[in-house]
């Protein structure tokens, strides 16, 4: 496995433990965000803010499974397609997500 898809998957574990710490080794101190979403979309910078905003919407699964479907990567680029399995509002949801990240210092300095 190479570094970048090492830090993916950091990352991947970091978002459905809702871990502020692991999120934070991950991610620089300049990390950005941009979050699509069918409602809305959402920009935030610096990584204080993108953890805040992971963390208020991963706290929602207290039994969240991620699975991974595919992973590109190369030493500055990350794309993944995931699927996150979870309980929410007592009924059993899945959310197909894709993320791209942008890597800097073997670290995540962007994810869209």
């Amino acid at each position: 496995m190479t570094d970048s898809q090492t830090i993916a998957h950091q990352f991947l574990d970091a978002l459905v433990a809702n871990d502020a710490a692991k999120l934070e080794a991950v991610l620089t101190e300049d990390a950005g965000l941009l979050m699509a979403r069918c409602d809305s979309g959402i920009v935030q910078r610096p990584r204080r803010r993108v953890i805040q905003t992971l963390m208020e919407e991963s706290a929602r699964w207290s039994d969240a499974a991620v699975h991974l479907h595919s992973l590109i990567a190369d030493d500055a680029r990350v794309a993944m397609e995931f699927r996150i399995q979870a309980t929410e509002n007592a009924r059993y949801v899945e959310h197909n997500r894709s993320a791209f990240l942008m890597l800097k210092d073997a670290r995540i300095q962007f994810i869209n």
